[in-house]
């Protein structure tokens, strides 16, 4: 298996050369039930709360994020994978991204809430936009990625699909 590190901005960049396609995912609601809660939706929530992270916790957790957005826009680039099968991975890239802790305070915090907000999670088998490649969302990580940076923490993405 081959390993690689990309920069952020050439993540960045990659994403946004690819067009986000409304799919109906690939999960549909259990048939069986009657509760009509248990139907998948995008959440429209405010950001979720997390537990109280560092800024270093901020950074690593964005760097995660965006390793799934760099192997999936490799994959979509090689046509290895689909767009609803792309719409898929952005969707567990949102909620991966709601999970990263928060510091509270600063601008890593303030500029990990303004990409949160961008792409709010999405549930498993919601289907629909994820805010993923908005402009909302490249200037946000951008910003998240430049206070890393200027703190000292690395952020990069790592290459593992494809060979």
């Amino acid at each position: 298996m081959t390993h690689s590190r990309m920069p952020l901005r050439a993540a960045l960049a990659a994403g946004a050369v690819l067009t986000v396609l409304v799919t109906g995912g690939c999960a549909a609601a259990d048939a069986s039930s009657d509760d009509a809660s248990a139907a998948p939706t995008t959440s429209a929530a405010p950001v979720a709360e997390t537990a109280a992270g560092t800024d270093e916790d901020s950074c690593a957790g964005f760097g995660d994020v965006m390793t799934i957005m760099h192997n999936v826009g490799a994959a979509v680039h090689d046509g290895r994978m689909t767009e609803q099968e792309k719409s898929g991975w952005y969707g567990l890239a949102t909620r991966v991204l709601d999970r990263v802790p928060a510091s509270g305070e600063g601008p890593i915090s303030e500029s990990l809430t303004a990409l949160k907000e961008s792409a709010p999670a999405v549930a498993p088998g919601g289907g629909g936009s994820t805010g993923i490649e908005s402009d909302a969302w490249n200037t946000a990580g951008t910003e998240l990625r430049e206070a890393c940076e200027a703190e000292g923490f690395d952020v990069s993405a790592e290459g593992f699909i494809g060979g």
